[in-house]
Formats: structure tokens, sequence, C-alpha cells
């Protein structure tokens, strides 16, 4: 049994018509039959009663058209909560930063992304710049910052800011995500 021939069936059973289910879903009148009628082999019941002009359903269609429905929702429902998630509309970040880092440049920045995104919870994990690049591979981070020149294989990094520090070098702040993150 697969979502095609649940949906297929429950077309059938709101328009009680195989020709008119057909046109709905774009697809023949026999490809549509045989579907169903797969169907119907697979559980071993007879869904609809077609001794008449109109298909009308079985008392087990009816049990069936109720639980299929139930599960073709819950798979949209899964689509969508799915899609929401990795297109950033819902859903958790982690995103580990050094305390400097955090309190002069992400205020603001985290303001405007909750502003944009409010369903989408940023979780701030705070610790001095070597503990985060240590704690990356671990961690279960979206993003990371650091201050480094060099950057892991399994990281890709780009430069977010260039500043003259208090030394005579100067220091790179770098933005670390996993190459295959969300």
């Amino acid at each position: 049994m697969d979502i095609r021939q649940l949906s297929y069936f429950i077309e059938v059973a709101k328009h009680q018509s195989f020709t008119k289910a057909a046109q709905a879903l774009h697809v023949t009148q026999p490809t549509l039959s045989k579907m169903v009628k797969n169907l119907e082999q697979e559980m071993d019941v007879s869904l609809f009663d077609r001794s008449s002009r109109k298909v009308r359903l079985t008392d087990a269609g009816e049990v069936v058209f109720i639980q299929a429905q139930k599960i073709v929702n819950s798979l949209d429902d899964l689509s969508s909560s799915l899609y929401d998630v990795m297109n950033l509309n819902k859903g958790k970040i982690k995103i580990g930063l050094p305390p400097v880092i955090s309190t002069l440049f992400f205020p603001t920045i985290i303001a405007a992304f909750q502003s944009r995104y409010p369903d989408v919870t940023v979780i701030l994990v705070e610790d001095g710049a070597k503990k985060v690049e240590e704690k990356w591979p671990m961690a279960k981070w979206i993003w990371g910052l650091s201050c480094s020149r060099s950057t892991p294989s399994a990281l890709t990094s780009f430069p977010l800011s260039t500043r003259k520090s208090n030394c005579s070098s100067t220091k790179t702040i770098r933005s670390r995500t996993r190459k295959h993150a969300i």
C-alpha cells in the first residue's frame, strides 16, 4: 500500500465515480481503477459497491476512507512541518560563540533575526574561542564563531569582520558552518 493508492481511493469515494475522480486527478480511468483494485486486493476486501451507476463505499470502505484521510492529512502535515523547519520558519538554531563576540555583535543581529523568524528559537552557547573550536565536532551547533586563521576540513569559514587588536597583528573573526548544514 502506498500513499498514491490511498489518495486515489479517497478521490473515488468523494466523487462516487471513477471517471470523475480520474478527471480530478488527471489520470486515466483504467489507471485509477487498477490502483484501487490493487488496494482492494492488498487489503483483501471490497472497498466499493459497484452495482449501481454511482460507486458507494462498503462498510469496510467507510473504515478505510476515514483512516486513509487521516494518513494523507498526517503526511501533508509532516511535509508542511518539515518545509517550515528546512526553510527556517520553525525550529531551533544552536550557535557557539565566545562571550565577547556574543555581547558586542549579536544582540542586534539576534533581535532582527527573531523579529523575522519568530517561531525559530535561537540558543546561544557561550564559551571561549578555543573551546568553541574544540567542541565543534561534538556539538550540535549549526553555526559557531571563533577568532582563528585556520579552518578544520569539516567546516566552511568566511570572515565576518577584520579589526586591529591591541596587539600588532590583525585577527579575523570567522563564522564556521558545517559543510552540509541545513
